[in-house]
């Protein structure tokens, strides 16, 4: 009877053993599913909705697109308190643009932190005020670039202007 005892006593803690590693098993794989998950990075290829989607909960993903000749990748790299990290970059340039503009932005890039609220319900890829969020060399060239045209305007037309000024005088 007190071999029973002792039988009984040793199935009982090798059910509860078995209990416990399933527990553990199961623990660790619940956790190393959600950091690959939250580091995963979704390929979404040309899919807009996709990424989009991705944006609207800023869950890393990237997205290379072809807008008017050019292509553009964005990828979101994640969260960083109320802002969304997003990288835009102008893999190549439509080649009817001038030698100058396409050696001031192609292969360039910029960090955007847009707050999360701009993402909810909207499509990020055609946001226009986005620059405003954004800093590095991408955004530096496109001020460059608005500079110079802004100046080459104000220089073609100053000519005329100051005729106009001499006649008034």
């Amino acid at each position: 009877m007190k071999n029973e005892i002792k039988f009984k006593k040793v199935k009982q803690k090798e059910g509860w053993n078995k209990v416990i590693i399933t527990i553990i098993i199961i623990l660790v794989a619940a956790i190393l599913f959600s950091l690959f998950y939250t580091k995963y990075e979704k390929d979404c290829g040309q899919d807009q909705i996709c990424f989009n989607s991705a944006a609207s909960i800023c869950r890393p993903a990237k997205l290379l697109i072809d807008k008017e000749g050019s292509t553009f990748l964005y990828t979101i790299k994640g969260n960083k308190k109320d802002d969304c990290i997003i990288l835009i970059k102008i893999k190549e340039l439509n080649p009817e643009y001038d030698l100058e503009t396409v050696q001031l932005l192609e292969n360039k890039e910029m960090t955007c932190a847009i707050p999360k609220s701009q993402l909810i319900n909207s499509d990020f890829t055609e946001k226009e005020s986005v620059i405003d969020y954004c800093t590095g060399p991408l955004k530096e060239s496109i001020y460059e670039l608005m500079i110079k045209r802004m100046y080459n305007v104000l220089a073609q037309n100053m000519g005329p202007i100051l005729n106009e000024m001499e006649s008034v005088i």
